[in-house]
């Protein structure tokens, strides 16, 4: 016969598997809700014939004529570049900014100045925007993206090869973070701009965090799904003129809130990123890597993923900085955020 105790235990435990039970159905249920409501959400963003430009009017404006004047009055503002040459046409590849344009803008300019023929010249760019907002390493799109003066192309051919290349799954499992995702947008309004008449296709890809990279003291290039985009793309590229864009920030730093950053933080910054885009500019993806990694991505480096896969997809490739700037990344000012241009053979 069993006693009070053990009854008093036994019913004590079935009514915690009860409330276990309760809770998993409950997470179960919200799992399911949350999956069925980003599926409407793809399904939403797949509709309509583009990606719309959701920072038009915001972050800048959405009337062409008004934002064609912007960018004028940013490149009235550059200095003659006299490194500019014919050689500029056979540019095979940009670091451009993705920060807002009130704050890069001279930026932006100086780099799309000098980018401009090479832009014109392209059947195929490829842009690689840093993903702010989800974990996965690389995120495609078959949508075309639209500007204030239009929507480019897609090429869904090759955004087709890549996701046979990288899996269906890996290639568009979070496509819908392209909607909300501002690199991509800001680097191809700029981009757009200088193309005039000339209609390129487009591969937008977002690409994710390297931690995992970091932390394990691993190349990224030795991940099999970075690997195949990294050739996929090399065959093409060898096919047809393209031009690879790494829509891509620098570093974050500061404490976004507090005393602002002090003299001698700026100059360490200048000459950290000075010796980051010196390897950029010697092609030499592995010491970029290194760097990053050697400080544990102390400065947040954001466009890390973007910038070396940039490199990786050219190969060997020398470079040039058309512009630096270390801008304001907050309110109070008391935080940084730097950006540079560069050009790629």
């Amino acid at each position: 016969m069993r006693t009070h105790a053990s009854q008093a235990t036994s019913h004590s435990t079935l009514a915690s598997q009860s409330r276990g039970r309760r809770r998993l159905c409950v997470a179960r249920s919200a799992g399911l809700e949350r999956a069925s409501a980003y599926n409407a959400g793809t399904a939403a963003y797949r509709k309509p014939p583009f990606r719309a430009a959701i920072l038009a009017g915001k972050s800048y404006p959405a009337d062409p004529e008004q934002l064609a004047a912007l960018f004028t009055r940013f490149e009235a503002d550059l200095l003659p570049d006299e490194r500019a040459s014919e050689s500029d046409a056979e540019v095979r590849g940009a670091v451009c900014p993705h920060i807002d344009y009130r704050r890069g803008g001279r930026v932006y300019a100086g780099l799309w100045r000098r980018a401009a023929e090479a832009a014109r010249q392209a059947e195929l760019i490829v842009v690689l925007g840093t993903d702010h907002n989800s974990s996965n390493l690389l995120t495609l799109t078959r949508q075309n993206y639209a500007t204030p003066w239009g929507a480019l192309p897609t090429s869904r051919p090759v955004v087709d090869a890549l996701a046979q290349a990288i899996g269906e799954k890996e290639a568009f499992e979070h496509e819908l973070y392209h909607r909300v995702e501002h690199s991509i947008e800001l680097a191809l309004v700029w981009l757009h701009a200088i193309l005039g008449d000339h209609t390129p296709e487009l591969v937008p890809i977002l690409t994710g965090s390297f931690m995992e990279f970091i932390n394990n003291n691993r190349p990224p290039d030795s991940h099999e799904k970075l690997a195949a985009l990294i050739e996929t793309l090399k065959k093409i590229s060898a096919q047809k003129r393209t031009l690879i864009i790494a829509a891509a920030d620098l570093a974050h730093v500061g404490p976004f809130g507090g005393q602002a950053l002090d003299f001698i933080t700026q100059a360490k910054l200048r000459s950290d990123d000075a010796q980051l885009l010196e390897a950029v500019c010697e092609g030499d993806a592995e010491s970029f890597f290194g760097q990053i990694q050697a400080e544990r991505d102390r400065r947040n480096i954001c466009g890390l993923p973007p910038i070396y896969l940039t490199m990786q997809i050219l190969g060997p490739t020398h470079g040039q900085i058309t512009g630096y700037e270390i801008c304001r990344a907050d309110q109070a000012n008391t935080s940084s955020v730097s950006v540079a241009g560069v050009l790629l053979w």
